[in-house]
């Protein structure tokens, strides 16, 4: 009886360590945590949120995740004066080697959709630890198969590149200058105007 004992105390051992993954994530470095919700060897999903709704830059149902090593995503949704769902959609290049991310913005409201192109330079200081709640198990199966997953993004990242974001319209584009970058926590300046102040919230 020994044996078995041991194997599932090794095992249980296991389900309660704590793991934890790095995030490229906009806003203020609140404590994040999140569950894992598809891993391979070219992205990892997750759906994350934050442990404290002080000073946290997502809503409350939280966001989605998508992240490899050269790409990124966000998606999320909240209320808009309460009368009306307001979508957002970030999608990045990442550029490891010069620490630059290019990314999209584009927020909906109604009928109206409007993006944004913005480059942020050094964005290594974007990445945060968020720790794993639920999930971990798909992680674990994958590395387990002899894969690094795609989860904790450095800022020398030696993983294979994967597919670029989706290519944005011209007209919806306008790049902003590298010295504009430094108001990395003012992630939704740059359209404003079509939501107004309901962004601030976010």
């Amino acid at each position: 009886m020994t044996a078995p004992f041991l194997l599932a105390a090794t095992l249980a051992a296991r389900v309660v360590v704590a793991t934890s993954i790095d995030l490229f994530m906009f806003g203020n470095p609140a404590p994040y945590s999140a569950s894992v919700v598809g891993a391979d060897a070219a992205a990892t999903t997750v759906h994350v949120g934050c442990d404290s709704v002080e000073s946290c830059s997502l809503p409350l149902a939280g966001a989605f995740v998508t992240q490899g090593p050269s790409t990124w995503e966000m998606n999320k949704v909240a209320m808009w004066n309460d009368l009306e769902l307001m979508t957002d959609r970030v999608t990045c290049r990442l550029n490891p080697e010069e620490y630059l991310a290019t990314c999209y913005y584009e927020v909906s409201a109604q009928t109206r959709t409007q993006g944004e192109m913005k480059e942020h330079v050094g964005y290594s200081s974007m990445v945060h630890p968020v720790r794993i709640t639920a999930g971990a198990e798909k992680l674990e199966a994958l590395e387990a198969r002899g894969f690094a997953t795609a989860a904790s993004l450095t800022a020398r990242a030696t993983l294979p590149t994967v597919a670029a974001a989706p290519t944005c319209e011209p007209h919806l584009m306008a790049r902003e200058s590298s010295a504009a970058a430094r108001r990395l926590g003012h992630l939704y300046f740059g359209i404003a105007a079509m939501v107004g102040s309901a962004l601030l919230i976010w």
